[in-house]
């Protein structure tokens, strides 16, 4: 019985551990955006331009979203059936992939979208930024940064 009662709390010890790191990743992700407006000392006008376009985007992005899911679906349909069919399978894979090749453009166009709002100063502001921040791929399954050991090359990780 104790052994039980130990492995037991020693269990949501770990789960509590787990949660309470994703939430700090959360909250740092939430906090970065006003920080950024501050450092930028954006104008009311360049505001609620850069609203307008992040709403745009957002809601385009949703449809895509929901198109890519679908697409997906209909692959496993497509995969789960008696009888394959390659055509099929590649049509559909065709169609998924241009769906990601559509959302790759619409974050491009977001990203210049944005950048062509800001002045010279704001820009390197907002540059200087970005280039800080590590990439989600930076991370591993766990949420803290892969780090390449010293003197060594990174190497070319497949992204798949």
């Amino acid at each position: 019985m104790k052994n039980t009662l130990i492995t037991f709390l020693s269990i949501i010890f770990i789960f509590a551990l787990f949660a309470d790191v994703n939430a700090q990743m959360r909250k740092d992700r939430k906090e970065r955006s006003p920080r950024l407006h501050e450092e930028l000392n954006l104008t009311a006008e360049q505001e609620s331009k850069l609203d307008d376009l992040r709403n745009e985007h957002q809601k385009q992005m949703i449809d895509l979203r929901a198109e890519l899911d679908k697409a997906r679906l209909e692959n496993q349909t497509l995969r789960r059936s008696d009888e394959l069919n390659r055509s099929d399978i590649l049509n559909q894979t065709n169609k998924m992939n241009s769906i990601k090749n559509k959302m790759a453009e619409m974050r491009a166009n977001h990203f210049m979208d944005v950048y062509s709002n800001l002045n010279d100063e704001q820009r390197k502001i907002w540059k200087d930024q970005k280039q800080d921040r590590p990439d989600r791929r930076d991370f591993d399954k766990r949420g803290k940064i892969e780090r390449e050991p010293k003197g060594k090359k990174p190497c070319n990780r497949n992204r798949f």
